[in-house]
């Protein structure tokens, strides 16, 4: 407590500062605090894009890793057959030479003797024309062919053929060849054809005064056989 100042003497110190007061503490705001979360949300996001730039620029550049290869086991081809053995070439046998043709001689080497003496030999003298010569052979005497008679030109003409029937009694068949070498055109065989009766019969042209030879070839359910060799006489007709 101030003592009273009687005198006055304390006059002059009322124009002294007055003591300083303690300073008020401060209070942080909401505001502060997000400034500082905003602040530490960009540290975080420019270290992650940091990290993030250089693993790609590290990706990028680093060499590309080439695995090893897979060792795959050759496949074995399968064995070649064995080649046939080549036949040994036939060893031909050597040919005889022909003969040397003897080397013709030239006029010019002749001897010279040869050529005056045919020089110095003279010609004969020609036998005249009227007068045949005793030693001459007389000229052949030419001899008229026969004449024909106008049966035996129409016979050489045109040869003389008559139909021939050959038939085969045998029901059972199913299909029935006449067999022979005088069947040229149809090569050796011909079809024979049923009749209500079961009998197989055709028919051929064949060459009047000719002996024929021929057989019948028969074929059956349980199989084909050939019939006896037989013989026709082909012999002129009415």
């Amino acid at each position: 407590m101030a003592a009273f100042d009687f005198l006055g003497l304390k006059k002059g110190l009322s124009n002294e500062e007055p003591p300083a007061s303690r300073p008020e503490p401060k209070v942080s705001t909401h505001t502060d605090v997000w400034k500082k979360l905003v602040a530490a949300d960009v540290l975080l996001a420019l270290a992650c894009a940091g990290i993030l730039g250089w693993r790609v620029v590290s990706h990028l550049t680093a060499d590309p890793v080439i695995p090893p290869p897979t060792r795959h086991e050759a496949k074995k081809p399968p064995p070649k057959a064995a080649e046939p053995a080549k036949p040994e070439p036939s060893k031909e046998e050597p040919k005889p030479e022909p003969a040397k043709a003897a080397p013709k001689t030239s006029e010019a080497a002749l001897p010279r003797d040869n050529a005056r003496s045919a020089e110095v030999k003279k010609p004969e003298a020609a036998v005249p024309l009227g007068r045949p010569s005793v030693l001459a052979a007389p000229p052949p005497q030419r001899t008229a062919a026969p004449k024909l008679s106008g049966a035996t030109k129409a016979s050489e003409a045109k040869r003389q053929t008559r139909p021939v029937p050959f038939t085969h009694a045998f029901p059972a068949a199913k299909e029935v060849y006449l067999i022979g070498p005088f069947l040229v055109r149809s090569g050796g065989r011909k079809m024979m054809f049923k009749d209500s009766k079961g009998v197989w019969a055709t028919t051929v042209y064949l060459n009047i005064g000719q002996t024929y030879k021929y057989r019948f070839e028969v074929v059956e359910e349980k199989g084909k056989h050939l019939s006896a060799s037989q013989t026709v006489e082909v012999l002129p007709g009415d």
